[in-house]
């Protein structure tokens, strides 16, 4: 079985790269931009008419979040309309779509755990390109799974908890906003919890269906406490401060409340799901200290 990793210079990727060793049965191709440009439609057509397929992991997408503001069409074509194209692709080329996209599909408003199944109204032009590009996939007649994630952290990439641990060791206080909630996940579960699905009994049907499911690690805090068990479990002499999102002077606004629930998942192909603080802990093991 082959498996095409887009965005392959990402966290996510990176993690599914690490575990692409361990097994015998699958082989991968890793796509950063530079070798397949997701928004080219010419590489697309030109790569599948080439490479048999038969799993296709979309990580590659544009997540600024505030630059998605004023890159709206940017966004729109990453997220969406190259989405799109590959959701015809794949009917064409015959070959399972994984599709990984984000809690800012919502709005906030509900005040518990997400859904599969709840109505999607992103705040921002990131979110919304994001929730498109879901419509996308559900529109075409390709075997597909989306994958919503929220928060997600490792020792790779770009991400909250590696810029918490370069500031907090450079400053002696820290503000961060105490009224946004979601549930942090670890890229190493996520990656994980990929490879456990396609390897189940269950994922060909999934993929007919075209399931969409929730994964992050289970719990709900806010970026605060977050960030104030980030600087505990590294040990670093840095005061959080709590403060308000209206203090933070961002370009997008965000949900206040985003966590997912991911019992669908968890029951469809038996996998069980590690506390967010548990995750973390497991997560910084392998980020180094300035």
């Amino acid at each position: 079985m082959k498996i095409l990793v887009t965005g392959s210079t990402g966290q996510l990727a990176g993690k599914v790269r690490e575990l692409s060793g361990t097994t015998n049965k699958l082989k991968f191709i890793f796509a950063s931009k530079d070798k397949l440009d997701i928004t080219n439609t010419t590489e697309l057509q030109r790569f599948f008419s080439s490479e048999k397929i038969d799993i296709l992991i979309n990580c590659a997408a544009y997540n600024n979040v505030d630059g998605a503001e004023s890159t709206s069409q940017l966004a729109n074509k990453v997220n969406n309309l190259a989405v799109k194209e590959i959701s015809g692709l794949s009917e064409t080329y015959d070959f399972i779509f994984v599709h990984i996209s984000t809690d800012y599909v919502f709005d906030g408003f509900k005040g518990k755990p997400y859904r599969e199944k709840d109505k999607t109204n992103p705040l921002g032009a990131y979110g919304k390109s994001k929730a498109d590009g879901e419509v996308s996939i559900m529109e075409n007649n390709c075997r597909s799974i989306i994958i919503r994630t929220s928060w997600l952290h490792s020792n790779l990439g770009s991400n909250f908890v590696k810029n918490i641990i370069n500031l907090a060791q450079e400053k002696e206080s820290l503000e961060v906003v105490d009224d946004q909630l979601g549930s942090p996940t670890s890229a190493s579960d996520l990656s994980k919890a990929i490879m456990h699905m396609i390897r189940s009994k269950m994922f060909i049907e999934a993929s007919s269906k075209k399931e969409i499911f929730h994964f992050c690690n289970s719990g709900v805090c806010s970026w605060y406490e977050l960030a104030k068990e980030i600087v505990k479990i590294k040990n670093l002499d840095c005061k959080i401060i709590p403060c308000k999102s209206t203090e933070i002077k961002a370009a997008a606004k965000r949900p206040f409340y985003s966590a997912l629930n991911s019992e669908k998942f968890s029951n469809s192909f038996s996998l069980d799901i590690k506390p967010w603080q548990e995750a973390l802990k497991l997560s910084l093991q392998e980020v180094d200290l300035n």
